[in-house]
């Protein structure tokens, strides 16, 4: 089988990490994985939002939603953005996706073209060069100083 030009992007730097840490926790350090941007591992969820899933759970909320996210959680970023940013949206200029990396790869499709530049803030997420590469854009890495203007250290 011939793997698309793509296929060479494809590689998950979050598992290369890994075994880095997991040589690291046995010989007996003491790691938190926040690459993988699943933090609750060492910060717990919140009983509020545990009660929530619970409770939508026993109203029978097991189905797949909208592909683009459910209309009162979209109502609700809707309403944050607007308190906090003044922004006027509509149901449609809100996407709700599952996590992070779907968001980037969706958002690097849409508007990466191939040799664009991306400005990356270290440290970053490992998945972020992934994602620029499949859409042959090219990161520009850097550590930046926001009380030097945003420019580099």
């Amino acid at each position: 089988m011939l793997l698309s030009d793509r296929s060479r992007f494809v590689i998950n730097p979050i598992e290369e990490e890994n075994i880095i840490a997991q040589r690291l926790e046995n010989s007996g350090k003491k790691i938190y994985r926040l690459n993988r941007g699943d933090p609750t591992k060492y910060f717990p969820t919140p009983k509020y939002i545990i009660d929530a899933h619970k409770r939508a759970l026993d109203e029978g909320y097991t189905y797949y939603s909208n592909p683009d996210g459910i209309n009162e959680l979209k109502n609700a970023v809707i309403k944050r953005y607007s308190r906090l940013y003044k922004l006027s949206l509509a149901e449609n200029d809100v996407v709700v996706t599952e996590g992070v990396s779907e968001s980037l790869l969706f958002l690097n499709s849409a508007i990466i073209n191939p040799l664009d530049l991306a400005v990356i803030f270290k440290p970053y997420y490992p998945l972020y060069n992934v994602f620029l590469n499949m859409n042959s854009g090219k990161a520009v890495e850097g550590d930046y100083d926001e009380q030097n203007n945003w420019d580099r250290c």
